[in-house]
């Protein structure tokens, strides 16, 4: 019987990780398990087009809710940084790399919807960033309708390369959305990522699974069990 008892107290005090995929805010995962060595510049490119104008609010939502969490003790390290460019006909940059411990993702969009969807301008801002010992990853929140990617077979490596950029990311908010093959072909190794877009903790939770991969972890749900009643 006083087995029994201790046993459901631990259970009670219990708390363990579970890899299941069930939605929730951010705050409620954790990265898990050894990362790459090297400290991690990410970039998150909002495409705000027209056509990505409905997905807006809940973005921004997302991107309080990715800043938040990554300062905590379940997101990035203190030396990792994050930045915000916007991008559609011009680029502005929304937010400059800055610590993930200082918090904070300006409200108000740095660029406004143009004639045209065009990626060099984002990469051109970027150049204009400090120089940095950390991978640098570019998280793109677009429909992928952009007029000025790369043609040919597999050439959006290259530009990457010629922008300090050492990964690319593309997430799509909707599986209604269509990417035309061009996105296919210049980055095959960065299929889209389709997800419900109007959702703010869906669109939170997919940068955070973009995050894992990039720091080759796992992003893991927290679950806290509930005290046994005797």
């Amino acid at each position: 019987m006083a087995f029994l008892l201790a046993t459901l107290l631990l259970a009670g005090l219990l708390i363990w990780l579970s890899t299941d995929d069930e939605d929730g805010p951010l705050r409620s995962y954790t990265l898990v398990g050894p990362r790459h060595a090297s400290c991690l510049r990410l970039v998150i490119g909002q495409d705000v087009s027209g056509s990505m104008r409905d997905f807006a609010s809940p973005r921004d939502q997302a991107l309080s809710q990715l800043v938040d969490w990554a300062g905590s003790t379940s997101g990035l390290r203190d030396d990792d940084e994050i930045a915000v460019v916007d991008f559609a006909f011009d680029a502005g940059v929304r937010v400059p790399p800055t610590g993930v411990k200082t918090g904070g993702i300006a409200s108000i969009p740095a660029v406004v919807d143009g004639t045209d969807t065009l990626w060099l301008p984002m990469l051109r801002a970027m150049d204009g960033f400090p120089v940095t010992k950390c991978r640098t990853a570019l998280v793109l929140l677009s429909d992928a309708q952009i007029s000025d990617l790369p043609v040919g077979q597999d050439p959006g490596r290259q530009v990457l390369k010629e922008h300090g950029v050492d990964e690319v990311r593309l997430l799509v908010p909707g599986d209604g959305i269509q990417v035309g093959p061009v996105w296919e072909a210049s980055f095959p190794s960065a299929p889209p990522i389709s997800f419900n877009g109007s959702d703010p903790e869906e669109t939170a939770l997919v940068i955070g699974r973009s995050i894992a991969s990039l720091t080759g972890q796992s992003l893991t749900r927290i679950t806290v069990s509930s005290t046994p009643t005797t």
